[in-house]
């Protein structure tokens, strides 16, 4: 599950941010990119939120617009699992979310119930 965080997490955060794909601008002037604003009212609302955040979920939500850069792979697993899809279903059009939510999302859960033991391996 490290790795699904640490890079298709972050795969998302950068196509949403527009920052995907570096050497063709056009490629990232889609309409799912949100703006820097909206990325920087999204941060907001998870910094405002950590004092509303039970300590058994882990770390509290830092600024996602300032900190994603040091996000660990708990931060993404947060992200995905708890906060992105409330915070983006009024920032990307209804279409987007229910892709994200449908695809990325029962994706995570399907991969995170899968245990591999040294029987498969053999």
């Amino acid at each position: 599950m490290h790795l699904f965080f640490e890079n298709i997490s972050i795969s998302m955060y950068k196509h949403w941010t527009g920052k995907f794909f570096k050497r063709n601008n056009e490629l990232n002037n889609q309409a799912y990119i949100l703006s820097h604003k909206d990325w920087e009212n999204i941060g907001q609302l998870m910094r405002s939120g950590r004092c509303h955040i039970p300590l058994e979920f882990g770390r509290p939500p830092r600024n996602i617009s300032k900190h994603s850069n040091g996000f660990k792979a708990a931060e993404w697993s947060n992200w995905i699992v708890m906060y992105s899809v409330p915070l983006l279903q009024n920032k990307l059009s209804g279409s987007y979310v229910l892709i994200y939510f449908y695809i990325f999302i029962n994706l995570f859960a399907l991969f995170s119930y899968y245990n591999i033991n040294s029987s498969l391996i053999k």
